[in-house]
């Protein structure tokens, strides 16, 4: 820095840099910073280049300079690199979500499509909870064979933050119904986790979370125009049979016209769209 701008010009520096960090924290400044597109766009473009770096890299060379990098300190790099690349995924996919209102529209198909269906006597149960829960899983262009959770559940209630999560389609009822490509109706499904990790590809642990004892499962894909597969709308409720006799071909005719006449499954098409966009930029690996 000295042979840069002289011994006087050193000391500026050194002067102005604390100045700066006595009125402005580090951790402020940085958000400040953040707060600009140019600075985050910098930040994602660097992120994802060092996450397209060779796990075994442990130096680098740039403008002359050799940088040695410690083995662990690389790994902890490039787990950085990632989470701030999954976190601008995200940050744009819900972008999207909210300009499309596909909150809105995704509730216009439960009132008018899904709730119709559901049987007067799944109605009476005793309970605190929401009996069913539904939301919305496409495919994760960020990570090959995943499922990403575009939006929370609905009915909102007392669950964790769930949009976002990722799901691999070998997974539960999701999982089945995206690797067949086809839509699928279970109406008493076993609690057992047994039965759950026989039945539904689980491990030990996600069948004892899984569902938390509910008992019917509907996975509806969503197509485009051309019939290619954009998503899922998912539901599960306590009851069994919660949709009565309702057949899967008359469950899922009432879902998709709802889909399409809410403009949803538009919607998806240009969230797809996003996706596959943001996806271009850096691929975790």
């Amino acid at each position: 820095m000295a042979a840069c701008f002289g011994a006087t010009g050193a000391d500026f520096v050194h002067w102005l840099g604390g100045l700066i960090t006595a009125f402005v924290p580090w951790p402020a400044l940085i958000l400040i910073l953040l707060a600009f597109r140019s600075v985050r766009t910098g930040v994602g473009n660097f992120a994802g280049s060092f996450a397209e770096l060779p796990r075994a890299v442990t130096a680098i060379n740039m403008a002359g300079m050799k940088i040695n990098l410690d083995p662990g300190r690389a790994r902890e790099l490039l787990s950085i690199s990632s989470e701030v690349v999954q976190t601008d995924f995200e940050r744009v996919v819900d972008a999207d979500v909210r300009r499309g209102k596909i909150w809105d529209k995704f509730e216009t198909v439960i009132q008018k499509g899904l709730i119709p269906l559901i049987a007067t006597e799944s109605t009476s149960a005793d309970t605190e909870q929401s009996l069913y829960r539904v939301t919305l899983h496409v495919p994760d262009t960020l990570e090959a064979e995943m499922l990403y959770q575009l939006i929370e559940y609905y009915p909102p209630g007392p669950f964790p933050k769930s949009r976002g999560r990722r799901k691999s389609i070998r997974f539960g009822a999701i999982g089945k119904a995206w690797r067949l490509q086809k839509s699928d109706y279970s109406p008493t499904v076993s609690t057992q986790p047994a039965e759950l990790i026989k039945d539904w590809g689980m491990t030990a642990e996600e069948a004892d979370a899984a569902g938390r004892g509910r008992k019917t499962f509907l996975s509806v894909i969503i197509r485009d125009e051309s019939k290619i597969p954009l998503g899922i709308f998912y539901m599960d409720a306590l009851p069994s049979n919660f949709l009565g006799q309702k057949t899967l071909e008359e469950i899922e005719h009432d879902i998709l016209e709802q889909c399409s006449s809410s403009k949803l499954t538009a919607e998806l098409v240009k969230v797809r769209t996003k996706m596959q966009e943001q996806a271009a930029r850096p691929k975790i690996r």
